[in-house]
């Protein structure tokens, strides 16, 4: 019985692991953006992929490069694109 939880338990784990690594997120590559004055993620966002949710494109960019919602001028963010 115990042996059978492990399974169970390691399967979901690992399943777990590949949806939130990024198979989810659908982006093709990402490419370096420096923070200019008055920028926001938000703008950033829409500038790059005008086409998707702006709500999901700020959360993967906040995502790939750990940040928080302040960004600074002259800050380098990697963007996610989808082709």
């Amino acid at each position: 019985m115990l042996k059978r939880i492990f399974i169970v338990v390691s399967i979901a784990f690992i399943l777990l692991v590949l949806f939130s690594s990024g198979v989810k997120s659908g982006y093709s590559r990402t490419i370096p953006h420096t923070v200019g004055s008055n920028e926001t993620l938000w703008s950033i966002a829409k500038l790059y992929n005008a086409n998707k949710d702006t709500r999901q494109v700020v959360e993967q960019i906040r995502k790939i490069n750990g940040c928080t919602p302040i960004i600074h001028i002259g800050q380098v963010l990697e963007i996610p694109i989808w082709d």
